[in-house]
C-alpha cells in the first residue's frame, strides 16, 4: 500500500508528477524525437524501431516476441509488428531457438549493435546539452534520487503481478 510521505512539504508530489509529465511529453516531442533521428542520421525512422532493438538488447540480446511484449509493456501482436519493423531495417534478426526448433528468437544484428551506440550517443548528448550548465554533484544527486524514484515504482510495479 502506498502512503504519503510524512516528511514531503506541502505540494511536492503536485510539483513532482507536473515534473515527471513534463519530461514525457518532452522526449515525445516529434522536434525533439527528429532532432535525436538527424543526430543519428536516421530522419523519418520510426522511435519503435529503436525501442524494439534496446528491448531485446534489455534482455540480454535474445529474445522471443512475447519476452519482447512484456519489456515494451504492449499486446504481442504489435510487439510482433514493432519486430517485423526492426528486422526490415536491419536491426534484428531472426534466428532459430536452440532449445525448441519451431519457436523463434530475435538477436541484434552488427547494424542493430552499431545503432543503438548511436541511439546512446545522441540522447547522452542532448542530456548533457541540457544539464551543461549543472554541477557533476547537481547531475549525481539528481540521477540517486531518479534511481530510487524507480526502484519503488519497480516495486510497486512487482507487487501487481
Amino acid at each position: 500500500m502506498m502512503h504519503a510521505s510524512m516528511s514531503a512539504p506541502e505540494g511536492s508530489h503536485e510539483r513532482l508528477d507536473a515534473l515527471l509529465t513534463r519530461l514525457r511529453r518532452f522526449w515525445e516531442q516529434p522536434e525533439v524525437l527528429e532532432g535525436i533521428r538527424s543526430r543519428l542520421g536516421t530522419p523519418g525512422r520510426p522511435n519503435r524501431d529503436f525501442r524494439t532493438t534496446r528491448a531485446v538488447e534489455k534482455l540480454g540480446g535474445l529474445a522471443d516476441v512475447k519476452s519482447i511484449a512484456a519489456e515494451l509493456r504492449i499486446d504481442a501482436s504489435t510487439a510482433s509488428r514493432h519486430v517485423g519493423r526492426a528486422v526490415d531495417a536491419g536491426l534484428l534478426e531472426r534466428t532459430a531457438c536452440p532449445d525448441d526448433g519451431r519457436r523463434c528468437l530475435l538477436a541484434i544484428t552488427e547494424q542493430g549493435h552499431q545503432a543503438m551506440k548511436r541511439v546512446r550517443d545522441a540522447r547522452v548528448g542532448v542530456l548533457g546539452e541540457l544539464t551543461a550548465d549543472w554541477s557533476p554533484e547537481d547531475i549525481a544527486t539528481f540521477v540517486r534520487h531518479g534511481e530510487t524514484l524507480m526502484s519503488a515504482c519497480d516495486a510497486l510495479e512487482s507487487s501487481h503481478e
